[in-house]
């Protein structure tokens, strides 16, 4: 662990020459309400997340913001970032109001590490860096700013490791971590909010990723993260602390202090105790119905804070207001860093291509599964002949290939893009590219293996049924499943796989599975 402790991180700006300006980030009396479902009434009520709360987070500290489940932790860092703009209040970056504009100094590593399993840890940092570092940076830029983050943030010895998932071994969770943490840094950002960083890790882990934050933030970043049940060893390592309780602010104010306060309120963390544990013991009531005690003692904390300490000291950076109302300029340095159009769709088409090109083993089992599938048709309907009843075999045969070809399609699908949307989702917030582009290139990379598996499905079939009639009749039916196939994926882009369940009913009403005068007449 010392080891760990001394390794210090260095992150210079890829974009110009000059540092990332210093940001002091403040916010006033923010509140949210969201509209939600009681489960009792099954009516939508108004419930207020967040309660007038009001903070300050400096540059060079780590802020680390704490509270009980439901508290409304993470609701706060997705406001404070931008992210959640349903909130009420004032929010300023050196006293200049935050904008859109002003997203670009910002990063957000949120809780869950996103990744393709089938690419490298170096191959995953080259692509980030083309789609963040802007339109003005060269090729051997990026491969020189992703090798010195590597570099840095110990990443080094995995760096050709594939990053890896459920059916493919890789790198490990705080590898995985930390790879998060480069991602969000390639752009040297002034601002970095972490959602529960710890989380899943073992305790070791779990403090060499702490480390690593208040590292980053003594590089003069502005860092703020969400913590749950950190060890003692962790709490000596946060410099500021931001305790929640009910969506209102108990505590805003060195971690250090946070023991004196809530004992001149009448709360003495006892010795040998994780101040931390202690704090959570007093934030949380089960029963308030039957806990009167308890519910003073949080209406105590609640109303005390606000009492003493609810006013901040505007703590205003006047040295870098100016940078931070000149952004977007050009004049600084600091250049736009969205890509066009046709370059984001260069970046993530060779993308998806290199991890669909890495996963063999899906490739080898769809397509084994449309031989199979093929095989087994074909011998069902073996070399029809051209009669009364011929024809109305046809019909099922051609029945089969249509059903056959819309659900081998469709229902991988409807697993695989909800998996991937939330990392798309998350790239999308974060202003790397539009959906548009991703959806396209998507499309584009894919195409080859939409046409491949039809005709993998459809020669054998075609033989073994007998259609015949000629080069033109196999063109056309050929042209049919392949327009098919790609019908079949447009069918099953939603952003859950329970929605999948549409296409069965289509079977129900289907002409070939019984005679049309049976069908109920509805009208």
């Amino acid at each position: 662990m010392e080891q760990t402790k001394e390794h210090f991180v260095r992150v210079d700006s890829p974009r110009a020459a000059v540092d990332a300006p210093k940001i002091t980030l403040q916010w006033r009396e923010l509140s949210l309400t969201l509209a939600v479902k009681n489960p009792s009434t099954k009516r939508m009520e108004d419930k207020r997340i967040l309660h007038n709360v009001s903070g300050c987070a400096r540059p060079g500290e780590l802020l680390v913001i704490m509270g009980p489940s439901g508290a409304g932790k993470s609701t706060l860092l997705d406001c404070i970032s931008g992210r959640n703009t349903a909130a009420e209040g004032a929010i300023t970056a050196n006293g200049v109001q935050w904008s859109n504009k002003l997203k670009r100094f910002a990063s957000y590593v949120k809780q869950d590490d996103m990744f393709y399993a089938t690419i490298t840890v170096r191959e995953h940092l080259i692509y980030q860096a083309r789609l963040r570092m802007g339109p003005h940076t060269t090729t051997e830029q990026h491969e020189q700013r992703v090798d010195r983050v590597l570099e840095e943030l110990g990443l080094t010895k995995c760096r050709d490791t594939l990053i890896g998932g459920v059916r493919v071994r890789g790198i490990s969770g705080g590898e995985r971590k930390r790879l998060s943490f480069a991602t969000e840094i390639l752009t040297n950002p002034s601002l970095l909010f972490v959602d529960e960083p710890t989380s899943g890790l073992d305790s070791y882990m779990a403090e060499a990723v702490m480390i690593q934050l208040q590292q980053l933030a003594r590089e003069g970043r502005t860092v703020i993260t969400t913590v749950h049940q950190p060890s003692s060893e962790l709490f000596t390592l946060f410099d500021n602390l931001y305790l929640l309780c009910d969506g209102v602010t108990v505590y805003n104010g060195r971690a250090s202090e946070a023991v004196v306060y809530f004992a001149e309120l009448g709360y003495q963390c006892p010795a040998f105790v994780n101040p931390t544990d202690y704090f959570m013991r007093q934030l949380v009531v089960l029963d308030r119905e039957k806990d009167e005690a308890g519910v003073r003692r949080l209406e105590l904390l609640k109303t005390e804070w606000v009492r003493k300490y609810a006013d901040i000291v505007d703590a205003r950076d006047s040295g870098d207001v100016s940078l931070i109302e000149d952004a977007g300029s050009g004049a600084d340095g600091y250049q736009d860093k969205h890509l066009g159009p046709w370059t984001q769709m260069q970046v993530l088409s060779s993308r998806n291509v290199l991890r669909l090109v890495r996963d063999r083993i899906s490739f080898r089992a769809n397509f084994f599964l449309q031989l199979f599938i093929s095989a087994i048709v074909g011998l069902i309907y073996l070399q029809l002949e051209i009669n009364q009843t011929g024809i109305q075999n046809f019909a099922g045969a051609f029945f089969v290939v249509i059903v056959n070809q819309t659900f081998t399609t469709s229902s991988p699908l409807f697993i695989a893009i909800p998996t991937e949307l939330p990392m798309v989702l998350h790239e999308y917030k974060s202003g790397l590219y539009r959906l548009s582009v991703w959806y396209l290139a998507k499309i584009i990379s894919e195409l080859p293996l939409q046409v491949l598996m039809p005709f993998a499905f459809f020669i054998p079939t075609y033989f073994l049924i007998g259609i015949g009639h000629g080069f033109v009749t196999y063109i056309s039916l050929q042209l049919f499943v392949v327009l098919l196939n790609f019908g079949a994926v447009g069918g099953a882009t939603w952003y859950r796989a329970s929605v999948g369940g549409w296409k069965s009913p289509l079977l129900l009403e289907s002409s070939s599975c019984c005679r049309s005068c049976c069908l109920v007449d509805c009208s």
